[in-house]
């Protein structure tokens, strides 16, 4: 019946054991920049998927960005579910990329980690001293400029 669950490991039902939620789905991916500009995501490269159970989801795919408009600011990518309100507890996911220009001092490849709060995550990148997020004036998108992902992250309950 409406809000209950499977009791796990439990005869009596509380929340501690129970599983409430489970949803598998497919979203449409969007790119944003946090001051201003554009970024064109390819019709063919637009759909992400997503499973979540409980408070954890996991959700990627390959988004294929096209063009820019003078981007600038912080370059985020939409989540299938708004992240939860603290940021102590936003995961790191991992990203593979085609085509993005790297930054100066750069060190590994580049994140993504949910804003809280909000339906988003940021592309981050890691240099000597800390890490930052990726700003949409400090690189080109060129056709089928690839962002291959994979994030899991807690949303409230």
């Amino acid at each position: 019946t409406a809000d209950k669950g499977i009791c796990l490991g439990a005869t009596s039902a509380t929340a501690a054991n129970t599983l409430h939620d489970y949803e598998e789905g497919t979203y449409t991916f969007a790119v944003t920049l946090e001051t201003s500009g554009t970024i064109s995501v390819s019709s063919s490269y637009n759909t992400g998927s997503y499973v979540k159970i409980g408070q954890l989801v996991t959700c990627g795919g390959d988004l294929r960005m096209t063009s820019s408009s003078s981007p600038n600011g912080e370059v985020r990518v939409s989540l299938p579910f708004t992240a939860i309100n603290n940021t102590k507890r936003l995961f790191v996911g991992v990203v593979n990329t085609v085509g993005i220009d790297t930054q100066s001092d750069q060190r590994g490849g580049f994140r993504l980690r949910p804003a809280a709060n909000v339906a988003k995550a940021t592309i981050i990148w890691n240099s000597s001293s800390s890490f930052f997020g990726l700003q949409g004036q400090n690189f080109t998108v060129n056709s089928n400029d690839a962002f291959v992902h994979s994030l899991s992250y807690l949303v409230e309950e």
